[in-house]
């Protein structure tokens, strides 16, 4: 194995210098986005996902967010359970534990982003009559906003056609007004969610508060017209956030990371622009030890959360960034180049990757060495595509994708670190 060469010898030594992100310490500043890969089991984790992730960590990525875990489906009533793995039950701890412990044998931090699942305009968009929101609003979607050019043409190539894949719709059903009382039942499920990731081994977790989920809509104006507590003022706004973050604090220890992942900004009318979610971030600063950003809504995803263009979320992560203490993530910059310069700049402090890093699991290992790596073309076709009907994750430029659990190179007696376990406290 080729000796790793000190930091101040690398092509982007900013890029590929260690960061604090509360009180987990990171080798370098790319993070692997939360990702859906649609290969989750029964029992949450299998070997599948475990070493989609272990590849990723082998190939030198410093953090790696696991995608999302669905918390409890008592109120949630996920349509899509097949996208995204459980994590509520003791069942679901030993593959989740697996999947920690593979992450770490490479050298890597993992943390889980937690999610409510269902609730919110997110779960009328995928035709739940009863998706919860914090108020009964309508939902009206763009196709122009949905829609890339670059990828409509490669799916034109293979005789689909992207637009009609999405399937707008003229109306959708309006969500229904989510109570006090199961607004405190979710905010449980999530803290258990985040106590029974840190009992599987992980070093970190984050509320889903992004693209049009229930966490987003509670902090947006645009969907949160209540006149209770949880509504109106950016207090009231930020309170359901701010109590599921109270509460996982209060189930998890000292050494374990705690975060946001929201969008810079929603790009609707009336919706939160990038100086409202700054002052957002700010509010919410004290319970957070980082920031992970993404952008726009569900039904805007190949424009903003899944651009074309590489680095474009970076000036808005720049306007957050002034306004909080504790690190940020940002999503799509490919370009280790481009990484290393916003780092050095202090847009951001960290950059994360999805696409880049299906295409090439080694990306990291590459950029480090300045080495050719293999470009993600932005086709959204076995991504995208496939995961948004329950398909399994595939990828154009990477046939391997998903089929790493069958590769002896990922097996255990090949990681760079010792294989250790932890025992932690009984959750309760």
């Amino acid at each position: 194995m080729s000796e790793v060469k000190p930091a101040t010898s690398l092509k982007y030594p900013e890029l590929f210098s260690p960061i604090k992100i509360g009180p987990v310490e990171i080798k370098n500043r790319v993070a692997m986005a939360p990702t859906s890969i649609a290969a989750s089991e029964p029992g949450g984790a299998g070997d599948k996902m475990i070493y989609f992730f272990a590849a990723r960590a082998k190939g030198g990525t410093g953090l790696i967010f696991t995608g999302t875990a669905w918390i409890e489906p008592v109120i949630t009533r996920v349509p899509r359970s097949a996208m995204n793995p459980w994590l509520y039950d003791k069942s679901h701890v030993p593959g989740w534990a697996a999947l920690a412990e593979e992450i770490h044998a490479w050298g890597a931090k993992a943390f889980v982003q937690v999610d409510p699942g269902g609730p919110g305009t997110m779960g009328a968009l995928w035709g739940d009559p009863n998706a919860m929101a914090p108020s009964v609003v309508e939902i009206k979607v763009d196709i122009n906003q949905c829609v890339q050019p670059k990828a409509q043409k490669l799916w034109a190539k293979r005789g689909y056609d992207l637009a009609a894949f999405y399937d707008i719709k003229d109306k959708y059903p309006l969500t229904k007004e989510i109570s006090v009382e199961q607004i405190h039942q979710v905010q449980d499920q999530i803290a258990h969610a985040f106590e029974l990731a840190e009992y599987c081994g992980f070093d970190g977790a984050e509320l889903h508060a992004s693209h049009g989920n229930l966490g987003t809509n509670f902090l947006s104006p645009r969907t949160n017209l209540r006149t209770d507590a949880y509504g109106g003022s950016l207090e009231n706004r930020t309170r359901y956030a701010r109590e599921c973050l109270e509460k996982a604090r209060k189930k998890v220890s000292s050494k374990f990371a705690v975060g946001i992942r929201v969008s810079a900004a929603e790009h609707v009318p009336g919706g939160l622009t990038v100086e409202d979610t700054a002052e957002i971030c700010k509010y919410l600063e004290p319970w957070l030890d980082f920031v992970d950003l993404s952008d726009g809504l569900f039904h805007q995803a190949h424009i903003y959360f899944l651009p074309e263009q590489d680095g474009t979320i970076l000036d808005e992560a720049a306007v957050i960034k002034k306004q909080v203490k504790i690190p940020v993530i940002t999503p799509s910059v490919h370009n280790p180049a481009l990484a290393n310069q916003a780092i050095k700049e202090g847009k951001t402090d960290m950059i994360s990757l999805c696409r880049g890093l299906i295409a090439d699991p080694e990306w990291a290992n590459k950029a480090r060495e300045g080495k050719p790596y293999v470009k993600c073309i932005k086709c959204l076709f076995g991504c995208v595509g496939r995961v948004d009907v329950g398909l399994p994750l595939r990828c154009d430029v990477n046939p391997n994708c998903l089929l790493e659990y069958k590769m002896s190179e990922y097996i255990r007696s090949n990681a760079t670190h010792k294989r250790t376990f932890v025992i932690g406290q009984r959750p309760r």
